[in-house]
């Protein structure tokens, strides 16, 4: 009975139910058709990132997705559009006419050309710009956006359509760069490295060679958000009545990217063509497919390394400093330069090497020698303009008002004649470099160290030879060995975190440490001041006593070197050291500057340490002369005697003669013999060659650089 009770409630409740249903037919309620609109955006663009937005709504809540495409046939109506430009159908390209998005809208990079068709409206004025008196023309491009919605029941908006206007502004020529030519094309869209700043090029790159190099960026005056599309050439080019004629395309980009920003050459170039002009460029343009006005250009030259020549020697003997004995006394004590290059070409001819001439083209061509002057000169580059708004009207662009000629300083013999020779050799046997091999270099001149390292970096071989080649410091007369005053020798540290002495710029430290193994330098006592017959003893200089020191007697082979190379001792020529210098007289006194009949004076000889390569030479002093048997202060060279003190007449003070010791020559062999260096502070010319010593040294020497092989491989 509790049961039956139990179920009458669950009953009454089913019979409601199914009661209310009763009176369902069992059709679907009708479905809403979505609507569309396009926002009231401006019609008039300039930038790749336009964005559409519109709205879609279906009122039954379903699922919208939007179709929208772009012509710039804007004839089509939205009753046609979909004839002319199939759903389903493709462009010329391949890719589809209509894009689907479930967005309300879109980015859309509005056309500056025919676009979806072949058909293309313009708006254009031409008007004339005062300021830069040129005629530019303003040219808009029409398209027409259409735009429906489809939802789940496959239910269409009504096409929604709106026309755009796309203005452009050309973008600004490329920016290129090279680290390797020392580019900045900023403001420059033509730049021409100069023929003397030729540079190298080898197949690939070493751990000194570094490749060409290329970068670039542009600019576009319609927004930072238009992506620019690049793209270059390389192109071998001649030059024929001052124009450039571009001959063989060597080699291109893939087309137009966005990512292409950078390129690097050596092979292609290498293989191509090893010595001549090239021209690089690199075009821009915008997403309206517009180019700029100009492309960027950048005109260089490379050359090889050839070594299909012997030796180069630079004579770094200035002419202009053997004075007649009438001659302020200031410049003397220094050779004729003419009889010094006779000299150097007669220690070639010893060692087997005859002038170029002779042997130029034949198998025989290392075999040859040159003698050149070191020289500096300049190019010019081009101008560097100043830019002012000349009528402050913001309005219109700035115009040059000024230029300044702008030139690169060049040095002769330039690095392409350096890479010619299998040994360069300097010469440096005057008392001065004023006019000597430039090795630091002040603007507009780069150093003549650039210049040796980037060759000796190609497996080139350098061979220093004189006592002047360096100057440690300024004197009263700049970068010139004083003659009329004493100056204490010094220890100069070839290393740019060491406390170094005035005169020697860093770039040349580096380059004689890395290059020639040399850590220090010791620069000597500079004197040569001697007064006779003086009629006052106030007139007598305070430092006369100095007037004893003829110190340097010459080098001796240290014991290492083995005899078989052919090193020989050296010692000075007296007679050649003092037929350099002269007698001035001056009023009631004399200067009597070839100051021993008996011996000589001879300063300037530099001593060195090296932490590398191996030290040939050693200083040889009077004190590394024999005793005289009679008189421990007396010694013996030869057939003369030398006293080892001064003495002063008056006051009958005495004391020893300056001595000095170490290192005057040292060579170097730079790992897997890439190259060879060697630096001879000797003055070589005022050495006594009565019996071919000197030339025995310089012939030992120019086979220890082993220059006579093929391809410039030790």
């Amino acid at each position: 009975m509790k049961k039956i009770l139990m179920m009458l409630p669950i009953l009454a409740l089913s019979l409601q139910f199914f009661s209310c249903s009763t009176d369902y037919d069992g059709a679907k309620p009708a479905n809403q058709v979505p609507v569309i609109n396009i926002y009231d955006t401006s019609d008039i663009t300039s930038s790749k990132k336009t964005k559409i937005q519109w709205y879609g709504n279906d009122s039954d809540g379903m699922k919208i997705k939007y179709y929208y495409t772009v012509t710039t046939d804007t004839t089509l109506t939205v009753d046609n559009v979909k004839t002319s430009l199939p759903l389903d159908g493709t462009d010329l390209d391949g890719n589809p006419y209509w894009s689907e998005t479930e967005n309300t809208y879109a980015y859309i990079s509005m056309p500056f050309g025919p676009y979806h068709s072949e058909v293309v409206f313009l708006d254009t004025a031409t008007y004339t710009d005062p300021a830069i008196t040129d005629t530019i023309t303003f040219k808009a491009v029409y398209s027409k956006f259409f735009v429906f919605g489809v939802d789940e029941n496959e239910d269409n908006t009504l096409m929604q359509s709106k026309i755009f206007k796309r203005t452009n502004k050309i973008p600004k020529y490329p920016m290129v760069y090279s680290q390797k030519l020392g580019l900045n094309g900023f403001d420059k869209y033509w730049m021409t490295v100069g023929s003397d700043s030729a540079q190298m090029v080898l197949e690939e790159p070493t751990t000194f060679w570094k490749n060409f190099d290329f970068k670039w960026m542009g600019e576009d005056p319609d927004g930072a958000d238009v992506d620019l599309e690049f793209r270059w050439e390389l192109w071998e080019r001649q030059r024929l009545s001052g124009v450039d004629n571009y001959i063989t395309l060597v080699a291109s980009s893939n087309g137009w990217s966005i990512n292409n920003l950078s390129v690097s050459f050596d092979d292609k170039i290498y293989n191509h063509n090893k010595q001549g002009k090239y021209a690089f460029m690199v075009y821009v343009r915008d997403d309206a497919f517009e180019e700029s006005e100009h492309h960027a250009t950048i005109n260089f030259e490379v050359f090889a390394p050839q070594f299909d020549k012997g030796i180069l020697l630079i004579d770094d003997t200035d002419p202009t400093m053997y004075p007649p004995p009438t001659t302020n006394y200031l410049i003397m004590g220094n050779p004729d330069a003419s009889l010094v290059t006779a000299f150097y070409e007669e220690l070639l001819q010893y060692a087997g090497y005859q002038p170029d001439s002779l042997v130029a083209g034949t198998p025989d061509s290392l075999k040859g020698y040159v003698v050149k002057k070191f020289q500096k000169g300049t190019e010019f580059v081009g101008w560097d303009y100043i830019w002012d708004d000349d009528d402050d009207n913001p309005a219109t662009p700035e115009v040059i008002v000024d230029s300044t000629a702008v030139y690169r300083g060049v040095y002769d013999p330039s690095i392409r004649d350096l890479t010619r020779y299998k040994l360069v050799v300097i010469a440096s046997d005057d008392r001065s470099n004023i006019r000597g091999v430039d090795f630091a270099g002040e603007p507009p001149y780069t150093g003549y160290n650039q210049y040796l390292s980037q060759y000796l970096d190609v497996k080139g071989n350098v061979f220093i030879l004189g006592n002047s080649v360096l100057m440690g410091k300024i004197y009263a007369s700049p970068d010139q060995l004083p003659i009329h005053q004493y100056k204490e020798p010094y220890r100069y540290v070839f290393d740019t975190y060491a406390i170094s002495g005035q005169g020697v710029s860093a770039s040349t430290e580096d380059f004689f440490n890395k290059y020639f193994g040399i850590y220090s330098m010791t620069f000597p006592e500079q004197k040569t001041y001697y007064v006779e017959n003086a009629p006052n003893p106030a007139l007598v200089p305070t430092d006369y006593k100095y007037s004893e020191n003829y110190d340097f007697v010459g080098a001796t082979v240290y014991e290492h070197i083995s005899a078989e190379e052919g090193l020989l001792p050296l010692k000075i020529d007296s007679a050649r050291v003092n037929g350099a210098w002269f007698d001035r007289p001056r009023s009631t006194m004399l200067y009597r500057l070839a100051l021993k009949d008996n011996g000589t004076v001879f300063t300037g000889v530099p001593t060195f340490e090296a932490y590398k390569g191996e030290v040939v030479y050693k200083y040889q002093s009077l004190y590394d002369l024999p005793k005289d048997a009679t008189n421990d202060s007396l010694v013996v060279d030869g057939d003369m005697t030398h006293w080892l003190y001064w003495k002063d007449a008056v006051t009958g003070e005495k004391g020893p003669i300056l001595r000095r010791s170490g290192s005057v020559a040292t060579r170097f062999v730079a790992e897997g013999d890439n190259f060879r260096t060697a630096f001879f502070g000797l003055p070589t010319y005022f050495l006594d060659n009565s019996d071919d010593q000197v030339s025995e040294m310089f012939k030992a020497m120019i086979e220890w650089f082993n220059i006579n092989n093929d391809g410039g491989a030790k």
